[in-house]
């Protein structure tokens, strides 16, 4: 076993160390390695365990780029192979890859930190849920976030107005995304039963009903498989029936199958996403549109196929606050998608890494396509929420 792997298997065992609904806070004043995520001096284990557990939806904390062990504005699962490779003095690099180029660029250099909106927030949030087995709404239930201190944590080691630049899908990605109807949305897969989209994909807030969810699943090529997924329970925040834009306009679908084959895309938190901190960083939709735009024809056609299509764009204007705007065309039907970076990363002598972290859900479009931004919430939500069954 190489030192990767046996740091890995380190990490596995002490995973039951931290307790769960927590929010973490740190040391200030003092310049840390930036792997030294907990900021007590010394880089170990625990720095990478934090981030996991952040990313799983249990640990929060205010100053969360703290947690941003490879410094590239988000905080996904490259930044827990940042801090492996350094307890295993093995090199590591990494990049945002831009598919319209080739090119792997560079992660920019910032200074400051400008949260998302909810990172000091305590106040819990109310979700409605219901099954699709017994065709019934089930009760609705409440996550809390709870605090602990950082001592508490280390004592337990002992369509837009632009150009429609959609191209045929045809990213590895692909077989992480599903098409989700009667809504006509998309959806991707987080989990080894669950599925991510937005909650105007799952329910009719205008006459408060559920739509009759069927799933689809997709090939690599981004054409259908012909398989359907059979829906258990779909779960949307309370307030999305009463409130308008992205902010609560995210949900959950659990399947009865086992999607651990599928590809798995990892939900990141985000901080300074503004134009000028984001500009070489490339923000990629895919989804299933029902239109787009034909060059042969010089129209909007239909997609008769449901056929993936993906674009790339940068952020537009500032997405610091409950919602991420990008510059990105997109038409009915990409709601539900993930908007999301594709990050190449290499620990040592290991085989290049592509990873798809996702930053929002695709909510809706106008002046610029917007969707909700992750944040400690959604994490919570969908990673560690005891209400989901399958």
């Amino acid at each position: 076993m190489n030192k990767f792997k046996s740091a890995m298997a380190a990490l596995t065992a002490i995973l039951t160390c931290i307790s769960s609904g927590s929010i973490i806070s740190f040391a200030s004043g003092t310049t840390y390695d930036p792997c030294d995520i907990n900021r007590d001096g010394t880089v170990t284990i625990v720095d990478s365990l934090i981030i996991r557990r952040y990313l799983s939806g249990s640990l929060h904390c205010q100053n969360y780029n703290q947690l941003d062990a490879n410094q590239n504005l988000t905080i996904d699962v490259t930044d827990a192979e940042c801090v492996q490779a350094n307890l295993a003095h093995l090199s590591y690099s990494c990049g945002y890859y831009s598919r319209t180029t080739g090119q792997t660029m560079p992660v920019p250099s910032v200074t400051g930190f400008a949260s998302d909106d909810f990172a000091s927030s305590y106040v819990g949030r109310s979700y409605m849920r219901y099954s699709f087995k017994t065709n019934k709404q089930l009760s609705n239930y409440s996550l809390m976030p709870t605090d602990v201190t950082m001592d508490d944590l280390c004592s337990t080691r002992s369509i837009l107005d632009g150009v429609d630049n959609r191209y045929l899908a045809n990213g590895s990605e692909n077989s992480g995304l599903v098409r989700v109807g009667d809504s006509g949305g998309t959806g991707f897969i987080i989990g080894d039963h669950m599925i991510a989209t937005a909650a105007h994909c799952v329910y009719k807030k205008d006459v408060r009903e559920w739509y009759n969810v069927g799933i689809q699943t997709y090939n690599v090529d981004g054409s259908l498989t012909g398989e359907t997924l059979t829906p258990v329970e779909a779960h949307i925040p309370y307030r999305y029936q009463s409130e308008t834009g992205a902010k609560f306009d995210y949900a959950l679908i659990t399947v009865e199958e086992d999607l651990s084959e599928y590809v798995h895309f990892n939900l990141a938190g985000s901080y300074n996403v503004t134009t000028a901190d984001y500009s070489n960083i490339p923000i990629y939709i895919t989804g299933c549109p029902s239109h787009v735009f034909s060059q042969d024809e010089n129209k909007m056609v239909a997609n008769t196929t449901d056929h993936l299509y993906s674009a790339e764009g940068r952020v537009h204007a500032t997405s610091n606050t409950y919602a991420i705007d990008t510059d990105i065309y997109i038409s009915g039907g990409d709601s539900g998608s993930p908007m999301y970076t594709i990050m190449e990363s290499r620990t040592g002598d290991e085989d290049i890494m592509y990873s798809y972290s996702v930053l929002g859900i695709c909510s809706g479009y106008g002046v610029t396509s917007y969707g909700c931004l992750i944040t400690k919430y959604q994490l919570q939500f969908y990673k560690n929420n005891p209400y989901v069954s399958h």
